[in-house]
């Protein structure tokens, strides 16, 4: 039923049904329930984030719908508008919807930014997300502000930062990543140096053309 009604003569129509298909294919294997904030993210024919058909399959992690066009209203409209773009802020997916959630994105070839700010990520969620975001070769921002990882999310970062070669930002406000948290919580010093072992591969990145795009810093 993901491509009921998709014209397959159109490559964004093709991307968005794999993208279903792999999506529900792993909650199903993984005895998950689909979210419909993923669910509107992959949608075919993308449509304004206020205007959720009555009908969309709801999961209990979901908040408010997400879209993977325009501009996310959160970022005040300082991200480019782009297909390749995936907005899931406020969203409450948790750990166990990030395999399935990041396998999908992953297969978007022009996957350019992704937001999971506040959406229940701790190092489980944070590790499989990574893992799937490595594939993304065009990859140049992600946000993952607000979340409960711990050491070895944060170190799934880093790696993700050396394996995707475009990632030149990263926003983690309010994360074991963000100095000013750490110092608050009095972290041990393993947490500075995993963020300065970062900060380092992302100054080093950002130097290389193409690596930025024509938008204002996530904040």
């Amino acid at each position: 039923s993901s491509g009921a009604g998709a014209d397959m003569n159109d490559p964004m129509a093709v991307l968005r049904t794999r993208q279903v298909t792999e999506y529900e294919k792993l909650c199903r294997e993984l005895r998950l329930p689909t979210t419909t904030a993923a669910l509107r993210a992959f949608a075919i024919a993308a449509e304004p984030l206020s205007e959720a058909p009555e009908d969309a399959p709801r999961g209990d992690a979901d908040r408010r719908p997400a879209g993977s066009s325009g501009v996310p209203e959160s970022l005040g409209g300082r991200m480019p508008p782009s297909p390749h773009g995936y907005d899931f802020s406020r969203c409450h997916l948790g750990d166990k919807q990030m395999h399935p959630l990041g396998a999908a994105l992953a297969i978007d070839r022009q996957l350019i930014w992704v937001r999971v700010p506040g959406v229940g990520l701790f190092d489980h969620g944070m590790v499989a997300l990574c893992e799937q975001l490595k594939r993304s070769a065009m990859l140049v921002k992600l946000d993952v502000s607000g979340n409960r990882f711990a050491y070895e999310g944060a170190g799934a970062c880093l790696s993700l930062a050396t394996h995707a070669p475009r990632l030149a930002e990263v926003a983690a406000k309010d994360t074991v990543l963000d100095a000013d948290f750490v110092c608050r919580r009095g972290l041990p010093a393993k947490y500075a140096k995993v963020r300065l072992e970062l900060e380092g591969v992302l100054a080093e990145r950002r130097k290389v053309p193409g690596t930025r795009l024509p938008a204002k810093p996530l904040q």
